[in-house]
């Protein structure tokens, strides 16, 4: 009898083993039902060191709190189940699959938004949180959570380091689309790309702007004269003027070029940004540039260049296209 039994035991044993999947998911399903739990602390110390060094605890916890909005968090995850799908393990490194199940309230967290906005209370809000709480419908999602070994233990690695360097990057990638500095925006979107390879968007956002560089070649900026020009009232202003040709293949809806101003040693003291081609144009005839067609101010007339020194020698001056749109 004893022998039968131990026979089953072992064949028990076994059966859980295979069912309940490695460590590492163990590790992840423990991490899974503390959150779901809202038990912050054992969520936290199953992660790994490096991420802990980068967010505390209690900035841990006020992401977590505040992901789906606070009249909501609870009721999410309350309602979240989770199954995991698939565990690899390599070495000192793990990949585990979870398909988790929970509550959708995105609608009603839209719909919370609206009735904020116009000027609802917040007893009132609270209570239509309850009532919406009921209509969820529920939604599935797949993620894969990595695990790396520290002091014989698997930990859930989320390289919360790479995330904070992919979040600055971004922030100086925008500064540099705002001021149109195209050349240093690619170079800033390969360094994005290094750290996360998969994000599409950041290589469709470098794409577009090697496609709008590779482009610059075929628009032509000539004619260009750089001058104090006399004013009605008495004065001079410094003024440019200057033709500019599509010698490409597509229509263009914005055409913005930069004119750089010189000292008398040749150095760059100043520049002004020009957009005589825009969709928002006054006139019907600067709001694209078809290909092979030509763009010229009326005759009489210039383009004020503002704020531009005294130290300016006059005709020293250069200028180059920017940025286009292509319509």
């Amino acid at each position: 009898m004893k022998k039968i039994i131990s026979f089953v035991l072992v064949g028990l044993s076994i059966l859980l083993f295979s069912c309940g999947g490695s460590k590492s998911s163990s590790v992840v399903s423990k991490y899974l039902k503390a959150e779901s739990a809202s038990d912050y602390e054992t969520a936290y110390s199953l992660l790994s060191s490096s991420d802990r060094s980068v967010k505390s605890l209690d900035e841990y916890k006020e992401q977590e709190s505040s992901e789906f909005g606070l009249l909501f968090t609870e009721a999410v995850r309350k309602s979240t189940t989770f199954k995991v799908n698939d565990s690899s393990e390599n070495g000192d490194s793990a990949i585990v699959k979870v398909e988790i199940t929970q509550d959708d309230y995105s609608a009603a967290v839209s719909e919370m938004f609206g009735a904020a906005f116009s000027g609802a209370s917040k007893d009132d809000l609270a209570k239509k949180a309850e009532n919406l709480k009921g209509n969820a419908s529920k939604k599935t999602t797949e993620k894969t959570y990595n695990l790396i070994k520290e002091n014989g233990q698997w930990v859930i690695f989320f390289d919360w380091e790479k995330e904070i360097k992919i979040k600055k990057l971004k922030e100086e990638a925008k500064k540099l689309e705002q001021d149109g500095i195209l050349e240093n925006l690619v170079s800033k979107y390969d360094e994005i790309l290094a750290l996360d390879s998969s994000n599409n968007e950041i290589l469709a956002k470098k794409n577009a702007v090697v496609e709008k560089i590779n482009y610059f070649s075929k628009v032509a900026v000539y004619d260009f004269v750089a001058k104090y020009y006399e004013q009605y009232f008495g004065g001079k202003e410094a003024g440019v003027v200057f033709k500019v040709k599509n010698n490409g293949n597509k229509e263009l809806k914005r055409v913005q070029l930069t004119v750089y101003f010189k000292d008398n040693s040749g150095n760059i003291i100043h520049e002004d940004k020009f957009t005589p081609v825009s969709e928002y144009s006054w006139n019907s005839n600067n709001k694209s540039l078809k290909p092979n067609r030509i763009w010229q101010m009326d005759s009489g007339y210039y383009l004020k260049a503002d704020n531009v020194p005294s130290e300016w020698k006059e005709g020293y001056a250069d200028v180059k296209i920017t940025d286009i749109d292509f319509n």
